[in-house]
């Protein structure tokens, strides 16, 4: 049912530390100790406040096998997996990008510290298996402020309906939330609404994010005014020149 799924994502979540991983020279994966708990993921900084108004989710494994443990699994045969009715809790990570797969892989060793068993599929085309609906969990990427403003984001990935709503996520709080930002204009109140929109994503637990890439600009010392943005679809504008 719906509140399973999500205590299920909740334990996934708390379960992966992004900044827990260590890849050294031999592509080996080191898992930092599950007592180290880093934040990967809150809301917006309110700019009335300046704080985070919402809770961050938390690497915890312990907490995560305990949340497992109250819906009724246990690793009884001693494998390190939690099982069900004698079914062992087991999902599958689909991928495209070769290059997920040792942030995957350090995925996998983390969520197994809470008993979880994760397997990795990586494919030649990742859209097959969303627009079917064929899959536990999907890695992908996606630019969340393509236009600096949250407002595609939230209509083609989180709206009930939505184009790009895979997994099929639909909360009514959400689509209003949506549908009020469509129709204010004054930055204020848009941020506002943004933050409210991500407190309900986050106590769903919509996505799990992972990772925020680094962007960097490089050029030549000819070519003046250049504004490195913080998403890489605008690197050329009309204030560019060249010497």
């Amino acid at each position: 049912d719906a509140l399973a799924i999500k205590k299920y994502a909740a334990s996934i979540a708390v379960a992966t530390d992004p900044e827990g991983a260590d890849v050294n020279a031999d592509g080996v994966v080191n898992v930092s100790d599950s007592s180290r708990l880093k934040q990967i993921l809150t809301c917006s900084v309110d700019p009335i406040s300046e704080t985070r108004p919402c809770a961050a989710i938390t690497f915890d494994a312990e907490g995560a096998a305990a949340a497992l443990a109250e819906s009724g699994y246990e690793d009884a045969d001693g494998n390190g997996y939690v099982e069900k009715d004698g079914q062992e809790l087991t999902l599958t990570i689909t991928y495209e990008n070769t290059g997920y797969t040792t942030m995957l892989e350090a995925v996998q060793d983390m969520v197994k510290q809470a008993g979880i068993h994760v397997e990795l599929q990586q494919v030649d085309s990742i859209s097959e298996f969303q627009d079917k609906g064929n899959y536990d969990i999907v890695a992908t990427n996606w630019q969340v402020l393509s236009t600096g403003d949250p407002q595609w984001f939230l209509d083609s990935m989180y709206k009930s309906g939505a184009s790009s709503n895979y997994g099929n996520y639909s909360n009514p709080d959400l689509d209003a939330i949506a549908d009020e930002l469509a129709g204010t204009f004054d930055i204020a109140g848009r941020e506002a609404l943004t933050i409210e929109a991500e407190k309900v994503l986050l106590d769903d637990v919509a996505s799990i994010y992972l990772v925020g890439e680094n962007n960097f600009v490089v050029s030549n010392a000819k070519v003046q005014n250049v504004v490195p943005y913080p998403i890489d679809y605008y690197f050329i504008d009309n204030g560019m020149s060249i010497e």
